[in-house]
């Protein structure tokens, strides 16, 4: 079991936060920062693994704004086991830096249309590089996901773990607690983050 705070910036601001929590076989994810048009972009994702940890059997997901909510469950769909949900991501980057691994092959299905062609993804080490961090810099190694052949985000990493991940220019860093991800965060930001579309 774990769970996992993580502050959301764009252009160098907090701007958001990310919480994932991994207990008795089920990821949960949740995201919100701003649009830029007065609109708070919000997502929720539930995945939940097979009892033996070999893949996903069932995905649920909720975005707004757009109303768009998904569900599946993967062998009714036809969908094989090296297939996942990109909000899974994380736990195949927990497992490299776990196993030592050089790269993972997958098949990475769009939360929103899960049932679209997935696009062919692999995580792979580029080497190690210094990152600046609010503690000072450190020297990590990169972690690249490569999608269709084009980069598509990064992490970097420790012996501590993830330090700092990136997608299209917006990055997210670790926090200690909750409080400490969403403090100075707009109140409908904070209480998505923590709650949910349900809370």
């Amino acid at each position: 079991m774990f769970e996992r705070w993580e502050s959301f910036h764009q252009e160098g601001r907090k701007v958001g936060a990310l919480w994932r929590r991994f207990d008795d076989g089920v990821l949960s994810s949740r995201i919100a920062f701003p649009l830029g048009d007065g609109q708070t972009y919000r997502a929720e994702s539930v995945i939940t693994f097979q009892a033996d940890g070999a893949s996903w059997a069932s995905a649920s997901y909720r975005q707004e704004p757009g109303d768009v909510a998904s569900a599946l469950a993967r062998t009714a769909a036809g969908l094989g086991e090296d297939s996942l949900p990109s909000f899974g991501e994380f736990m195949l980057v927990l497992d490299l830096i776990a196993s030592g691994g050089e790269a993972v092959e997958f098949q990475r299905l769009d939360d929103a249309d899960p049932a679209a062609r997935p696009a062919r993804a692999v995580l792979t080490w580029q080497g190690t590089e210094k990152v600046g961090l609010a503690d000072g810099p450190r020297e990590c190694r990169r972690l690249d996901l490569l999608v269709d052949g084009e980069r598509a985000g990064s992490h970097w990493a420790d012996a501590g773990g993830v330090v700092k991940s990136e997608w299209a220019g917006a990055v997210s860093y670790p926090e200690a607690t909750a409080d400490d991800a969403l403090a100075g965060l707009p109140p409908e930001i904070a209480d998505f983050v923590r709650n949910g579309f349900g809370g």
